[in-house]
């Protein structure tokens, strides 16, 4: 699964670049509409199980800390492509990109992924509870695994720095970064409508619709 979602992350990078030549549209802005993929698991005519939560979890996890080691190993061997045998930084090679790294993957540092699961629990655990209400933000009918450009994060994230937008209540939490107000905001939502409602709507409006396949 690995492999498949690599290349998935391969593939939204060259869809989201001009040619595929690295060069991003608008200027240099992605359009966030196109800038994200997923990876559904879904079972044909129940040949193929779901994977548990536990083992998808930590493979997960396992694949997060791969690319983020990644995305440190290609910094590094920028930073140690850009200085010359004086120490100095080669103002010419400062603008050659990627190609002054030769042999090192920078998908690391160009996507962020995210995982969803039917039985996800934040606690990592593979218990057979219900969980708690904010577990319901990360229940998808089918193991999904979403792969957006890292760069739309992070100009959402400075727009919201330099003031792009506005909160409502206009409270101490509109400096906080885009990612952590959404989870804040997710959080509130959930467990204002309770842990048993949720799952009632879940089983009922989720796993219960038409397209539902054998789990």
């Amino acid at each position: 699964m690995e492999e498949i979602v690599r290349e998935a992350g391969v593939q939204l990078t060259l869809a989201t670049t001009r040619g595929g030549d690295g060069e991003e549209e608008d200027g240099g802005r992605i359009d966030p509409s196109v800038a994200i993929s997923f990876i559904v698991l879904v079972p044909m005519n129940g040949r193929d199980a779901l994977p548990d939560f536990g083992s998808f979890h930590e493979f997960f996890i396992d694949l997060e800390d791969r690319l983020l080691d990644e995305c440190d190993d290609y910094w590094d061997a920028l930073d140690a492509a850009d200085e010359d045998d004086n120490g100095e930084v080669d103002e010419d090679e400062e603008t050659k990109g990627n190609n002054n790294v030769p042999n090192v993957n920078s998908l690391g540092c160009d996507i962020t992924i995210a995982a969803f699961h039917p039985k996800w629990r934040f606690n990592g655990s593979n218990e057979q509870s219900d969980g708690d209400a904010i577990d319901y933000e990360k229940r998808t009918p089918y193991t999904t695994i979403s792969i957006v450009m890292s760069s739309v994060i992070e100009s959402l994230m400075k727009e919201r720095e330099d003031g792009g937008g506005n909160d409502e209540d206009g409270n101490a939490s509109s400096s906080a970064p885009a990612t952590e107000r959404i989870a804040d905001l997710n959080e509130k939502t959930l467990c204002s409508i309770g842990l048993e409602r949720l799952k009632e709507i879940f089983d009922e409006e989720v796993l219960g619709c038409p397209m539902k396949g054998e789990m």
